[in-house]
């Protein structure tokens, strides 16, 4: 009875490894403009699966991604974004972070 209950307590805990998020932070270039380049980037990157929220600072040149690590990684990201427009755009990942659930860059 003992084992199983370590064995349980190995399974949440993988479990809850699984679906941590993140948030990422990437530099953008090739961007043209705030209202179209942005947007699109921004809407293309939020229908990834695993993607949370999206972000886009046009004079930083800066993306915010939060995400769903079990679902999405930082190299996912970063080759969609490359891929966008035929490959007008190019993605450098700066930072990536576990984030708390409550926590939000977005709220």
């Amino acid at each position: 009875m003992l084992f199983f209950g370590c064995s349980e307590n190995r399974e949440q805990n993988q479990n809850m490894q699984s679906s941590v998020k993140m948030l990422g932070e990437y530099s953008i270039e090739g961007m043209m403009c705030e209202r179209g380049c942005k947007s699109y980037i921004v809407n293309k990157v939020d229908e990834l699966n695993g993607v949370d929220d999206c972000n886009i600072d046009f004079d930083l040149k800066i993306m915010t991604v939060q995400y769903e690590r079990s679902s999405v990684s930082s190299d996912k990201i970063i080759k969609h974004v490359n891929s966008l427009n035929d490959g007008q755009y190019s993605a450098k990942l700066i930072q990536a972070n576990p984030i708390n659930s409550e926590e939000s860059k977005f709220n």
